[in-house]
């Protein structure tokens, strides 16, 4: 309500929540800030384009989301958070693989007599 001054609708509340760039809890504020953390934990070296994978993730689905008009956004809704949800995990298993790589299980084998 504070930030529209007015009348409050289902468009306007997704817009809230899906794209303000200043609202915490938006899709969008998230994905920035992701964005955000990734790179201080590997600032960019090379000039041109992102080599890190999980920031390229991230990147797409943010500009998906932001780039494009609300109402092609919430045509079809389900579908779009789903690219969402499916990017961020994704670049959660690239973290992953990256600073948290799983040692190599070891096997216990019984004592031969």
């Amino acid at each position: 309500m504070r930030t529209y001054r007015g009348v409050a609708s289902d468009e306007r509340a997704a817009e809230f929540l899906l794209l303000d760039r200043l609202f915490p809890r938006s899709v969008l504020y998230a994905l920035n800030q992701a964005e955000d953390c990734l790179a201080d934990l590997a600032p960019a070296t090379e000039r041109v384009g992102v080599s890190d994978q999980a920031r390229r993730l991230l990147g797409r689905a943010r500009t998906s989301l932001e780039y494009r008009s609300l109402g092609e956004v919430l045509a079809d809704l389900p579908a779009e958070m789903e690219k969402v949800q499916r990017a961020c995990s994704a670049s959660s298993e690239e973290v992953a693989k990256r600073y948290f790589p799983r040692a190599v299980t070891t096997a216990w084998i019984g004592e031969v007599s």
